[in-house]
């Protein structure tokens, strides 16, 4: 039986991108089993709204993802994870 992702918050840090305010939040991701599994999780963040980008690493099991504070919280990023 396969597990659904799990995040767990590791680092937020902020970070400006050309005038506006955005934050840079590294997430740990248990629970991915395969490329299908990054693909799914990297589309979900990609579709929530203030989410500007996302990179979902297998092996690392972490996803690295800027968002907008503003219009994303972490809460909604971890709905998009799982």
């Amino acid at each position: 039986m396969m597990t659904r992702p799990q995040a767990m918050t590791i680092a937020p840090t902020p970070h400006p991108i050309s005038g506006s305010s955005s934050t840079t939040l590294l997430v740990g991701i248990r629970g991915m089993h395969c490329a299908s599994c990054v693909e799914k999780i990297e589309r979900s963040l990609k579709q929530t709204p203030g989410v500007i980008q996302a990179s979902v690493n297998l092996a690392s099991e972490e996803a690295l993802i800027e968002y907008a504070p503003t219009q994303a919280k972490p809460a909604d990023l971890q709905r998009a994870i799982t």
